[in-house]
């Protein structure tokens, strides 16, 4: 059998947890971020700003993590991490955008609570008001996501090449992801102060950007230049950095465990499967060389019924002799073979081997039962 892989439902969980955790730690570090890039008067430094909203809106970061691991994870082995990590960055937008939204506009004040931001923002906007802001959300996480995942999938190649080993550890995971993390940011900066600026413009007296054109072209002139477009960057290193550090620390730990978890799973069902064709062994007098499911041959011709053998059986063709028309006869010929039989072991016997191969649940078609009673205890 192969080995056992993450499933996708593995994947979802890893990815998710360790984003929310991640989250949930860095949130204050995040805030500094936002406040430092949002518009001169929107923002201004409070105790209470750099935890408003972190456990409401860190909750979104599970749907984040759990969409971008999932999606990489099950994409890179088709189209390679390129891609999959711009499909990933794509597909986590769904949870990112409403986050950012409500996020920023908690931390700068500009609603004081998480119920009342959703509250206020579909009143006024309806549903189109948690993705205010989406192109440049989207044009810097696809980018941000994509030389993220890239860089760690480059970086983990060559650690590994170095190392001989499969996995990496998680103390690499950590730095990996944080030298990963630090790149992308330094290089998507200048898209991430103009998302933010247009998500928190209504906590500013100033006039409103009339979009993302406006919004770049006014901050080129008169809000600083392209010195603007740099704003916050230090704290957003600072938030971005271990943030990606311990997702993909806590990734890595947490895919092994479900990783150790599905190969224990695998070997106990190998091992409950030996048992089973070393008990059939026993019972019919000989020995097995494979699997009874494989090319397995009975040391001894016989059947069984009521768990006894039957000795009028003892006729029955040996499988060197199925293709023989005048074996099956003289089989049949003998006293009560028009009873139910199984030739090799009762139901109990190998139902082991059973229930690891077949699925839990649909139909089942049997060809050739005879008088077995299998399709019925089946």
């Amino acid at each position: 059998a192969p080995p056992p892989s993450l499933t996708v439902a593995d994947r979802l969980l890893a990815g998710g947890t360790a984003r929310a955790a991640a989250q949930c730690v860095m949130y204050p570090a995040d805030a500094l971020r936002t406040l430092a890039q949002t518009r001169g008067g929107a923002g201004s430094l409070r105790s209470s700003s750099l935890l408003s909203g972190a456990g409401t809106t860190s909750a979104f970061a599970y749907g984040i993590g759990a969409l971008q691991f999932a999606v990489f994870g099950t994409v890179a082995p088709l189209a390679g991490p390129l891609a999959a990590s711009v499909c990933g960055a794509a597909a986590s937008c769904l949870c990112s955008v409403p986050q950012e939204v409500l996020k920023q506009r908690l931390v700068t004040g500009i609603y004081p609570s998480f119920g009342e931001a959703v509250r206020r923002i579909w009143t006024a906007q309806g549903p189109s008001g948690f993705y205010a802001g989406w192109l440049p959300t989207v044009s810097r996480n696809v980018p941000f996501v994509a030389a993220t995942f890239t860089a760690f999938a480059a970086l983990e190649a060559r650690a590994l090449r170095a190392s001989g080993e499969e996995r990496l550890r998680p103390s690499e995971s950590v730095a990996i992801g944080m030298s990963s993390a630090v790149l992308a940011a330094t290089l998507t900066q200048p898209i991430d102060v103009v998302k933010t600026r247009l998500m928190t413009q209504a906590a500013s007296a100033l006039p409103p950007y009339a979009g993302v054109r406006d919004c770049a072209l006014t901050m080129l002139r008169t809000e600083g230049g392209p010195a603007a477009f740099y704003a916050g960057l230090p704290q957003r290193i600072l938030y971005a950095g271990p943030l990606w550090a311990l997702q993909f620390g806590l990734n890595v730990r947490l895919s092994q465990a479900l990783l150790e978890r599905r190969r224990a799973a695998a070997e106990r069902a190998a091992a409950a499967e030996r048992a089973a064709v070393e008990r059939v062994g026993r019972l019919r007098g000989g020995s097995y060389a494979r699997p009874l499911h494989g090319t397995a041959r009975p040391g001894a011709a016989g059947g069984w019924r009521g768990g006894r053998r039957l000795a009028a059986c003892s006729a029955l063709p040996r499988p060197d002799d199925f293709a023989s028309v005048a074996s099956w006869e003289e089989a049949y010929a003998a006293p009560g073979q028009d009873a139910p039989a199984d030739w090799l072991a009762e139901y109990d016997e190998v139902r082991p081997l059973l229930a690891a191969a077949l699925p839990g649940r649909g139909s089942l078609l049997e060809l050739g039962c005879g008088t077995s009673p299998l399709a019925a205890q089946l």
